[in-house]
């Protein structure tokens, strides 16, 4: 933990990945005032890493948590009771692009405000039941193309299926149904997405950090395109590991050294397998980085009025993502979907070592304040909530007359957010950087004119820390540092 970093005072707590059998949980630690919480969940990689670093879990309200991890969207009294170290995975109303039918609706929005070509990313979506006359339309069109049905809220490949007969979709439920993509790119003849992970760490200013390391989820039945005699081999057309592992042709990864094999590999080891086909990885991420930007920009105004509304400090939420990405034959990366709560299950040791770095690189980089910097002279609050939260330690003492008075005064004259000042927002991002570990920024970008242009509001923390990173990137002559251009590409 933080204790073991460099420097007698560390400014925030450094994470170590847990590295023992999953099977097996730490020792329990001493109780040191670290305490986390768990939201309806046991992800045990969650437990095992906090536990294994000096984390135990909260059991009473007298003890305050820093970080609590949940893998459903929180409610928004969740938050109105958060103190100023506490920390939870996720933003509010994030949920509006983990869910299929709102990502869709989303990026729809985005198309129609900026213009398809800046958000053509996502194949031909329509929501049901709402779109089901256009989805026939669309079908009347063209009785050849596939659609891949999914239920609008549900995850791990349930209820997924191919089809080119409208007759099978039904009309009354919540689906999204999307063209198929039925020209995927192929490693040794079998389909495959990729899963990548990003982090948002503050949404004003923006700061999205993409993880240098992820998954490849293969198929398990070598690929033909979809005809009527194979659009029901789920085996073959859905990447879900949770799908294929069911098949007898499914080939666990038992020794993470020997990546590249097997039905799941590492980016990295992808990567290679690319460098040899003679592809562009370089140019490849820099199309998924712009995607997973233009993604979040689709939903930046909704999170940032949320927090406003609900969240008393900057620093209390971050979150984790999970982006499906597939790859076509022409080397286009199309958005499939994101996840909420991307699986942190270590069913194979690839799993856990990549799954086991990230999260400690994740708990780094967000930054929890040890105990012994964390100061609570400013708890008293004019404004206290009507009810008791169940969730978050009632610490708030009462105030007296006097000080009731002070804070109406500080109230009607309220001070400058201490985050708007320029060197304060420099400050604070720097050092996340700095802790990034594994973590790549990709936003802020050197080319933030353009993708200024996609926010509903221009808002100065961007503006500061963007030209504060331009400038930066200039001086230093190190154009890689941040993103390049968006790529312009044609899609079939």
């Amino acid at each position: 933990m933080g204790n073991r970093a460099a420097g007698k005072h560390p400014r925030h707590l450094k994470f170590r990945p847990y590295v023992d059998p999953i099977s097996v949980r730490p020792s329990r630690p001493a109780d040191r005032g670290y305490y986390y919480k768990m939201f309806k969940n046991s992800v045990a990689l969650i437990r095992f890493t906090l536990e294994d670093n000096g984390f135990r879990e909260a059991i009473g309200q007298n003890q305050e948590w820093s970080i609590m991890w949940s893998v459903s969207s929180m409610k928004s009294e969740m938050y109105q009771f958060l103190t100023k170290y506490q920390k939870i995975n996720h933003f509010p109303r994030s949920i509006e692009i983990t869910r299929k039918d709102c990502l869709c609706k989303n990026i729809t929005k985005m198309q129609s405000l900026y213009g398809y070509r800046h958000f053509d990313f996502v194949p031909r979506t329509f929501v049901l039941p709402q779109e089901f006359p256009l989805l026939v339309e669309a079908a009347d069109n063209s009785v050849n193309k596939f659609w891949i049905v999914k239920p609008a809220a549900s995850s791990q490949g349930r209820g997924i299926f191919v089809t080119n007969n409208i007759a099978e979709i039904p009309s009354n439920t919540q689906l999204i149904a999307s063209q198929y993509i039925n020209d995927p790119l192929l490693v040794n003849g079998y389909k495959f997405d990729l899963r990548i992970y990003l982090a948002i760490t503050s949404i004003e200013p923006l700061r999205l950090y993409t993880y240098e390391e992820g998954l490849a989820r293969f198929a398990t039945c070598k690929y033909s395109a979809p005809i009527m005699g194979n659009k029901g081999n789920r085996f073959m057309h859905l990447t879900n590991y949770s799908v294929n592992k069911h098949n007898t042709n499914f080939v666990s990864n038992e020794d993470p050294r020997a990546d590249g094999v097997g039905s799941k590999w590492s980016l990295t080891a992808l990567k290679k397998h690319f460098e040899s086909c003679g592809i562009n990885c370089e140019l490849l991420w820099r199309r998924v980085d712009e995607i997973m930007i233009k993604t979040v920009l689709s939903i930046e105004p909704l999170i940032k009025s949320s927090c406003d509304m609900h969240v008393p400090y900057k620093s209390n939420c971050f979150e984790l993502l999970g982006f499906d990405i597939l790859i076509d034959s022409s080397l286009n990366p199309w958005l499939i979907e994101v996840n909420l709560s991307p699986s942190l299950n270590c069913d194979a040791p690839i799993d856990q070592k990549i799954k086991g770095e990230l999260i400690a690189d994740l708990f780094t980089m967000i930054g929890v304040v040890p105990l012994d910097q964390r100061d609570y002279s400013d708890i008293d609050k004019l404004k206290k909530p009507a009810k008791i939260s169940p969730y978050v330690p009632q610490i708030v003492r009462p105030a007296s007359k006097k000080k009731l008075n002070s804070a109406a005064k500080k109230t009607n004259n309220p001070k400058p957010n201490p985050l708007n000042n320029d060197t304060s927002i420099i400050r604070e991002a720097e050092r996340e950087y700095k802790r990034r570990g594994r973590f790549r920024r990709i936003f802020p970008t050197q080319d933030y004119a353009y993708y200024k242009s996609f926010f509903e509001m221009e808002r100065q923390s961007n503006v500061i820390l963007a030209n504060h990173l331009i400038k930066q990137a200039k001086e230093k002559n190190a154009k890689t540092v941040l993103a390049r251009k968006p790529i312009n590409r044609v899609r079939k």
